[in-house]
Protein backbone atom coordinates (compact mmCIF):
# COMPACT_ATOMS: atom_id res chain seq x y z
CA UNK A 1 0.00 0.00 0.00
CA UNK A 2 1.49 3.48 -0.84
CA UNK A 3 0.49 6.05 2.43
CA UNK A 4 0.11 9.57 0.81
CA UNK A 5 0.55 11.64 4.02
CA UNK A 6 2.92 11.12 6.51
CA UNK A 7 3.11 8.18 9.30
CA UNK A 8 4.72 10.23 11.84
CA UNK A 9 3.96 13.56 13.73
CA UNK A 10 5.61 15.37 16.95
CA UNK A 11 4.12 16.50 19.55
CA UNK A 12 2.60 19.64 18.14
CA UNK A 13 0.74 17.39 15.88
CA UNK A 14 2.90 18.73 12.99
CA UNK A 15 3.75 16.00 10.26
CA UNK A 16 7.11 14.69 10.37
CA UNK A 17 8.61 14.65 6.62
CA UNK A 18 12.17 13.83 5.38
CA UNK A 19 14.49 11.07 5.80
CA UNK A 20 15.04 11.28 9.51
CA UNK A 21 11.05 11.67 10.54
CA UNK A 22 11.53 8.49 12.22
CA UNK A 23 14.46 9.54 13.80
CA UNK A 24 13.04 12.61 15.39
CA UNK A 25 9.81 11.06 15.97
CA UNK A 26 11.99 8.13 18.24
CA UNK A 27 14.02 11.09 20.44
CA UNK A 28 10.59 12.47 21.14
CA UNK A 29 8.89 9.75 22.36
CA UNK A 30 11.77 7.87 24.01
CA UNK A 31 12.93 11.45 26.17
CA UNK A 32 9.69 13.05 26.47
CA UNK A 33 7.16 12.12 29.39
CA UNK A 34 4.75 14.92 28.24
CA UNK A 35 3.45 12.25 26.07
CA UNK A 36 1.19 11.31 28.48
CA UNK A 37 -2.21 13.19 28.50
CA UNK A 38 -3.41 11.41 31.29
CA UNK A 39 -3.69 8.26 33.21
CA UNK A 40 -6.29 7.67 36.50
CA UNK A 41 -7.75 4.41 38.18
CA UNK A 42 -11.48 5.29 38.10
CA UNK A 43 -13.43 4.34 41.30
CA UNK A 44 -14.37 0.71 40.19
CA UNK A 45 -10.78 -0.43 39.37
CA UNK A 46 -10.61 0.88 35.73
CA UNK A 47 -7.39 2.28 34.11
CA UNK A 48 -7.69 4.48 32.21
CA UNK A 49 -4.68 5.69 29.81
CA UNK A 50 -4.21 8.46 27.36
CA UNK A 51 -0.99 8.86 25.29
CA UNK A 52 1.00 10.44 22.42
CA UNK A 53 1.14 7.86 19.92
CA UNK A 54 2.75 10.04 17.18
CA UNK A 55 2.34 7.41 14.53
CA UNK A 56 -0.83 7.79 12.77
CA UNK A 57 -2.83 4.71 13.16
CA UNK A 58 -6.15 5.76 10.43
CA UNK A 59 -4.51 3.50 8.14
CA UNK A 60 -7.55 4.38 5.47
CA UNK A 61 -5.63 7.50 4.38
CA UNK A 62 -9.18 9.40 5.14
CA UNK A 63 -9.95 11.99 7.55
CA UNK A 64 -7.62 13.34 10.08
CA UNK A 65 -4.37 11.43 11.43
CA UNK A 66 -5.18 9.67 14.93
CA UNK A 67 -1.84 10.06 17.14
CA UNK A 68 -3.44 9.93 20.31
CA UNK A 69 -5.03 7.25 21.63
CA UNK A 70 -6.81 6.01 24.92
CA UNK A 71 -7.20 2.90 26.18
CA UNK A 72 -8.98 0.79 29.22
CA UNK A 73 -7.74 -1.73 31.32
CA UNK A 74 -8.91 -3.76 34.62
CA UNK A 75 -6.35 -5.57 36.51
CA UNK A 76 -4.25 -7.97 34.49
CA UNK A 77 -6.94 -8.40 31.68
CA UNK A 78 -6.17 -7.29 28.13
CA UNK A 79 -7.83 -3.53 26.99
CA UNK A 80 -11.16 -3.08 27.68
CA UNK A 81 -11.99 -0.03 25.21
CA UNK A 82 -9.93 1.97 23.22
CA UNK A 83 -10.36 5.67 21.69
CA UNK A 84 -8.24 7.15 19.40
CA UNK A 85 -7.82 10.99 18.60
CA UNK A 86 -5.81 13.95 15.99
CA UNK A 87 -4.75 16.70 18.66
CA UNK A 88 -4.08 16.98 22.10
CA UNK A 89 -7.11 18.84 22.93
CA UNK A 90 -9.17 16.18 21.60
CA UNK A 91 -7.61 13.49 23.81
CA UNK A 92 -7.85 15.36 27.10
CA UNK A 93 -11.79 15.78 26.13
CA UNK A 94 -11.82 12.13 25.17
CA UNK A 95 -10.07 10.85 28.44
CA UNK A 96 -12.34 12.92 30.75
CA UNK A 97 -15.18 10.99 28.67
CA UNK A 98 -13.66 7.41 29.10
CA UNK A 99 -13.18 8.07 32.99
CA UNK A 100 -16.58 9.08 33.38
CA UNK A 101 -18.16 6.18 31.01
CA UNK A 102 -16.27 3.48 33.03
CA UNK A 103 -17.00 5.21 36.44
CA UNK A 104 -20.89 4.36 35.57
CA UNK A 105 -21.42 1.11 37.53
CA UNK A 106 -24.63 1.10 34.82
CA UNK A 107 -22.25 1.56 31.91
CA UNK A 108 -20.03 -1.35 33.15
CA UNK A 109 -22.60 -3.65 33.97
CA UNK A 110 -23.80 -3.50 30.68
CA UNK A 111 -20.90 -4.14 29.31
CA UNK A 112 -20.04 -7.28 31.09
CA UNK A 113 -23.42 -8.54 29.95
CA UNK A 114 -22.67 -8.44 26.66
CA UNK A 115 -19.36 -9.85 26.74
CA UNK A 116 -20.93 -12.28 28.94
CA UNK A 117 -23.75 -12.97 25.98
CA UNK A 118 -21.16 -13.17 23.29
CA UNK A 119 -18.96 -15.44 24.86
CA UNK A 120 -22.07 -18.03 26.06
CA UNK A 121 -22.56 -17.80 22.11
CA UNK A 122 -19.07 -18.75 21.13
CA UNK A 123 -18.72 -21.58 23.54
CA UNK A 124 -22.41 -22.74 22.40
CA UNK A 125 -21.29 -22.58 18.53
CA UNK A 126 -18.12 -24.61 19.59
CA UNK A 127 -19.93 -27.38 21.37
CA UNK A 128 -22.44 -27.62 18.59
CA UNK A 129 -19.35 -28.02 16.13
CA UNK A 130 -18.16 -30.45 17.79
CA UNK A 131 -20.99 -32.58 18.00
CA UNK A 132 -21.40 -32.21 14.66
CA UNK A 133 -25.06 -30.38 15.36
CA UNK A 134 -24.14 -27.19 13.46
Amino acid sequence: MNRRRPIYYDMNDRALKGDDSVKIWSLQYKSDKSRVVGQQHTWLGFYVSTVWLGIDHNYLDKGPPLIYETMVFFKSWTDLDCERYSTREEAKVGHEIMVKKWSNPFYVMNYFIKEIKFEFKCWIGRKLRKRGSY
